[in-house]
């Protein structure tokens, strides 16, 4: 699991709509990680991950809609990652997931867009160290760039969201 904060750009194109338009959402993100997994043979770990990047009080650019609520995105991805240790009895670990993604605005923010959210797909590489606090613990940080991208309604057309994070995780490990 872990806890971290980082950074999270969206970018939107609403298209479909009578007045289509963009908008660029930027800020700092929270973000909150569980994987759940083992190890498949020593140092190589497949787990399934559940993250979500929050962001909020988002600074907006390039906001060509009409109506301009506030944009504060969210994103969710549930995936399967892979995570390697080249020296298993080492904290150095390298490895990313690949999976679903959903970005979700805040609909009290945003009447227009679907309270369903959009849904896509997302890739998140990450690399980082742990020190063993004992015999089944450990404790480090990992750092994480996530690019998805999602597609959904929003009033009557749809946004198509470019979404790119960079993340500092506290985490902790149950091995």
């Amino acid at each position: 699991m872990g806890l971290g904060f980082g950074y999270m750009a969206d970018s939107a194109k609403i298209e479909g709509v009578s007045n289509p338009g963009a908008v660029d959402a930027t800020g700092g993100a929270f973000t909150l990680e569980v994987d759940v997994g083992g190890a498949v043979s020593p140092g190589i770990i497949l787990a399934g991950s559940y993250t979500i990047h929050s962001v909020g009080d988002a600074k907006l650019r390039n906001d060509t809609r009409l109506d301009r609520p506030a944009r504060d995105p969210a994103l969710t991805m549930l995936a399967a990652m892979v995570d390697v240790y080249p020296n298993p009895r080492a904290g150095f670990h390298v490895g990313g997931s690949l999976g679903l993604a959903s970005l979700r605005v805040h609909a009290e923010e945003d009447r227009l867009a679907s309270s369903g959210g959009q849904t896509g797909w997302g890739v998140a590489p990450h690399v980082g160290y742990e020190w063993w606090v004992s015999s089944y613990w450990g404790l480090g940080a990992l750092a994480r760039l996530v690019y998805a991208r999602t597609r959904g309604d929003y009033a009557n057309g749809t946004a198509s969201d470019g979404i790119v994070a960079g993340t500092l995780l506290f985490t902790a490990t149950y091995n």
